[in-house]
C-alpha cells in the first residue's frame, strides 16, 4: 500500500511545486485525502509521503486523512487544506463552491476518465431498447445490457 501511495503521489511533486508557492502563505502546504481502503495504512504512509514532498517542494507539507470526500471539499473551503485528492463529484463541488482548480488528473490503464454503470430491476421502465443478455465472466452471472451499452464496454 505504501509503495502504491508513493508511486501515485510522488509524481505530483513537480505539479505541486508549481502551485505551492502561491498556495502556502505561511510556508506550509496541507494535503487532504480520503483512504480508498484501510485508513490506518494511509495514515501510516503519510509520514514518509509528506517528508518526501516537503524535501522536493522546499515547503513543509502536512497530510490530513479526511473521513470522506465531502470533508476534503469542506476543508478546502474553510482554508484548512491547500490541496485535496478527491473523487470527480467532489472535485466538481470544490470547483463550483470554492473556485478550486484541477492541477493533476489520475491516469488508469491509459485513460483519464472512466465509465459508470447503473443497475435496475425494472428494465421495462429504464431501457429504451430491448435488453441484450450476456454472461458477466468475473461474477459468472448473466446480466442485461440496454440503451446502447454492449457487453464488454
Amino acid at each position: 500500500m505504501k509503495k502504491q501511495i508513493f508511486a501515485a503521489v510522488g509524481a505530483v511533486a513537480l505539479t505541486l511545486s508549481l502551485t505551492a508557492c502561491g498556495a502556502a502563505e505561511d510556508d506550509k502546504l496541507t494535503i487532504s485525502l480520503v483512504p480508498s481502503t484501510e485508513g490506518e495504512d494511509l495514515a501510516e504512509a503519510l509520514g514518509p509521503l509528506t517528508e518526501y514532498l516537503s524535501e522536493q517542494l522546499g515547503v513543509e507539507v502536512e497530510g490530513v486523512v479526511a473521513s470522506d470526500y465531502a470533508a476534503t471539499v469542506e476543508a478546502l473551503g474553510a482554508g484548512q487544506s491547500d490541496v485535496i485528492i478527491t473523487d470527480a463529484g467532489s472535485l466538481y463541488n470544490a470547483m463550483e463552491q470554492h473556485n478550486a482548480e484541477l492541477i493533476l488528473r489520475d491516469v488508469r490503464f491509459g485513460a483519464t476518465s472512466y465509465s459508470s454503470v447503473a443497475y435496475t430491476n425494472n428494465p421495462d421502465k429504464y431501457c429504451d431498447d430491448e435488453p441484450v443478455m450476456a454472461t458477466y465472466a468475473a461474477a459468472d452471472t448473466e446480466m442485461a445490457y440496454c440503451n446502447g451499452i454492449e457487453p464488454g464496454d
